[in-house]
């Protein structure tokens, strides 16, 4: 969390962490991570990360943001990290949505999903 103070919070900083936990390289992975629409993506260009493939503004949903990676080795660690602003201040908790991965693992398509997470201030 960044820009917080007692007024709230306004911006946020959120780190995906993409792991192989598997012995054998997965192809065609694809992220997804949903900005809530009390919140707006920050675009910027941060050296070291993953940039988005595509980003669909949704009016009642928010932002959906798609990361694109051709595969991921065993035991192989990627971290996505983008920004947001809230369209107001928070105060008190806001709930993030789960991202989703989806991946080809021996010629099929699988899905995997993150925890929720709280953010407090």
């Amino acid at each position: 969390v960044s820009g917080a103070s007692e007024d709230g919070v306004e911006n946020l900083k959120i780190r995906l962490f993409i792991k192989n936990r598997s012995r054998k390289t997965i192809e065609k992975v694809s992220v997804f991570d949903r900005v809530p629409g009390i919140a707006e993506l920050v675009k910027q260009k941060t050296l070291g990360t993953i940039h988005p493939e595509k980003i669909t503004k949704q009016e009642k949903k928010g932002t959906l943001i798609k990361w694109n990676l051709e595969q991921l080795e065993p035991y192989e660690e990627r971290i996505v990290t983008y920004e947001v602003k809230s369209k107001l201040k928070i105060i008190g908790n806001i709930s993030l949505p789960s991202s989703r991965t989806n991946f080809i693992d021996k010629n099929k398509e699988r899905n995997t999903y993150s925890n929720r997470v709280v953010v407090t201030n």
